[in-house]
């Protein structure tokens, strides 16, 4: 998705007239290549620790031209980012703007150089990008796990509206104040499972809290704030990813079951929901459809 914003903002730069290229380049082309090569360097670094995790399993070597290329690819697009500021700070507009862009803002680890299993040569980098173009195996997908975007709810309470372009799911829902959303889903089997809401990180703006309530089959509520101190570890957490998760644990029997989010106060938005048999299971993507 990155690469597809990166490619229409490199076309449109035909149109931009000469003297407002560098605006162009500083306000557009900038923020938006250096956030691709950034994320590219995160999940690339990602994958790469990942298949190196140390495997003992017969296919533990399976994975190597998995792991350079990953490597090789991670290392291209931090270097990226150092090109494209040392133009900012040093070409554009003959200098100057020398020394106003920091390509590790406040010293911030997500902006630092990739952590990575192995490091590779220039060389390396290059010729492995040049030969390694074709897609890398996949991991397999995540199984067990019931999942929904928060538009999609069997019924909901007046004044509940879906929001176009907002979250994770690009459909988050805005709930009134003691609004609710309901939803039907089966489980194949009685079990344990963990039940975490995604909800739109925000802020009260009018200094009251922001609590919201999760039932199973109209049961006892669980009630969640949103409201952190400002600048805390969650806070940070919540901004970065760009939901807040909930969780409790439920013990569900086999067949049919609901779930109902309820608005306690104003300012909820609801973005996604799983439930999870697997507790401690690592994600990022709640994986809806």
């Amino acid at each position: 998705s990155y690469q597809s914003i990166s490619d229409i903002v490199r076309e449109t730069e035909s149109l931009i007239r000469p003297e407002l290229k560098d605006a162009y380049f500083a306000a557009i082309e900038y923020p938006v290549w250096c956030a691709s090569a950034n994320a590219t360097k995160i999940l690339e670094s990602q994958k790469a620790r990942q298949w190196a995790s140390g495997s003992t399993r017969s296919d533990m070597f399976e994975n190597d031209d998995n792991i350079r290329l990953s490597c090789a690819r991670a290392q291209k697009a931090y270097i990226e980012i150092a090109k494209l500021t040392d133009y900012y700070n040093n070409v554009m507009s003959g200098g100057k703007w020398h020394n106003s862009m920091n390509m590790r803002p406040r010293d911030l680890p997500v902006f630092g150089a990739p952590v990575l299993p192995l490091m590779l040569s220039d060389n390396e980098v290059d010729e492995l990008l040049k030969n390694g173009t074709g897609e890398l195996k996949t991991q397999a997908p995540q199984k067990n796990v019931i999942a929904r975007n928060a538009c999609n709810y069997d019924s909901s309470s007046e004044g509940c509206e879906t929001i176009q372009m907002l979250g994770h799911s690009m459909q988050a829902v805005a709930l009134p104040k003691d609004g609710k959303l309901t939803y039907s889903f089966e489980m194949p089997k009685a079990c344990i499972a963990k039940v975490l809401v995604a909800v739109i990180p925000t802020q009260a703006n009018d200094k009251g809290d922001i609590r919201f309530a999760v039932s199973i089959d109209g049961g006892a509520e669980q009630v969640f704030t949103l409201k952190e101190p400002f600048r805390s570890e969650q806070w940070k957490q919540n901004v970065l990813r760009g939901q807040a998760l909930r969780s409790f644990e439920h013990n569900f029997t086999e067949g049919s079951h609901t779930l109902t989010i309820h608005a306690i106060d104003d300012h909820i938005v609801a973005d996604q929901w799983m439930i999870d048999p697997e507790m401690n299971r690592s994600f990022y993507l709640i994986p809806t459809e």
